[in-house]
């Protein structure tokens, strides 16, 4: 069964929701882009740049942001691979 919310749930960053955005950067050659962890639980540990949105950011500024934050990149994002929503809605919202 597919979560579902009320339909008068408002989704608000960092309130109600979480939104997480990954980049894949390819270079001319086809290879992947990935960034080893820094953060003390998974130090070493190899990603996509990845991290959450932050309020008032659209998916595209959140993906140029974490890449830049996290590898110093700048790039232009060319294609949406992939929206995935899962999650528990808080009982105060039902």
């Amino acid at each position: 069964m597919s979560p579902s919310a009320p339909t008068s749930f408002c989704p608000l960053v960092k309130q109600t929701v979480t939104y997480i955005v990954a980049a894949v950067l390819l270079n001319d050659q086809g290879e992947v882009l990935m960034m080893q962890e820094a953060k003390s639980s998974c130090r070493g540990q190899w990603y996509l740049p990845a991290g959450r949105m932050e309020s008032g950011e659209d998916i595209i500024e959140a993906a140029k942001r974490e890449v830049l934050e996290e590898t110093g990149i700048h790039f232009e994002p060319k294609t949406l691979l992939l929206v995935e929503t899962a999650g528990i809605f808080p009982h105060n919202v039902l």
